[in-house]
Parts: structure tokens; C-alpha cells; sequence
């Protein structure tokens, strides 16, 4: 919370109209001179960056206070929690199948000549 009071500090300063001060002086053949001061004043819009430390700051406290806490998901098991055991191992069974190649390929490589292991 300082870190962000800072910022907010540091960005109100920022907007302070800046006065630039300039004098000069002048010579004269005849040994005079003369002193000109001039003061001028510019408006300044705030620096942004002093924005974006606070807005990161207040990102921060955020994730300390819990406030961006990711949704709570409930998890249970009602479809599956009712059923009998004969009823889950059905379904598992179905569930395996679905999973379990239809035809088993046979990927043994042959042997250099071109016959088989089963010829050699």
C-alpha cells in the first residue's frame, strides 16, 4: 500500500507546471551591461510510467488479498458415484474396448536376405 501511495505521489508531482528560470546579461561597448530575467512557465500531463507502478502495485495486493483467486470448481463423481460395481466394471470394460485396437499389425522387420525369421 506505500509502494502504491508513492506512485500516486509521484504521478500527482509529475503534473506540476514546470518553471524554467533563464537570466542573461548584455555588454555594452561603453562598459554597461544589462541583466534580463525571464521566468517561464509549461503545464506537464504527469508521466504515465508513475500510472503503470501503481496499477502493477495494486496487481500485486490483489494476489496477496485473494481478490484474483482463480474459480473454485467442485468436482464430484455423480454420474459414477450411484452406480453399483457391477455397472462401473461394465462400464470400464466398454470404456477399455473403445480404447483397444480393432487388428493388431505385425511390425516385426524382415530379415536382411528377404526371408522371414520364421524361414531363417
Amino acid at each position: 500500500e506505500h509502494l502504491y501511495g508513492e506512485a500516486m505521489h509521484a504521478w500527482a508531482a509529475s503534473k506540476q507546471d514546470v518553471v524554467r528560470r533563464r537570466q542573461r546579461k548584455t555588454d555594452r561597448a561603453s562598459g554597461t551591461g544589462d541583466t534580463v530575467a525571464e521566468l517561464t512557465s509549461e503545464s506537464q500531463h504527469g508521466h504515465p510510467r508513475y500510472l503503470d507502478e501503481a496499477r502493477k502495485t495494486l496487481a500485486d495486493l490483489r494476489r496477496v488479498w485473494g481478490v484474483d483467486a482463480p474459480t473454485r470448481v467442485a468436482v464430484s463423481a455423480e454420474p459414477f458415484g450411484t452406480w453399483t460395481d457391477e455397472a462401473l466394471e461394465q462400464e470400464l470394460a466398454r470404456q477399455l474396448a473403445r480404447l483397444t485396437p480393432a487388428t493388431v499389425i505385425d511390425v516385426t522387420p524382415a530379415s536382411p536376405d528377404g526371408a522371414s525369421d520364421d524361414e531363417a
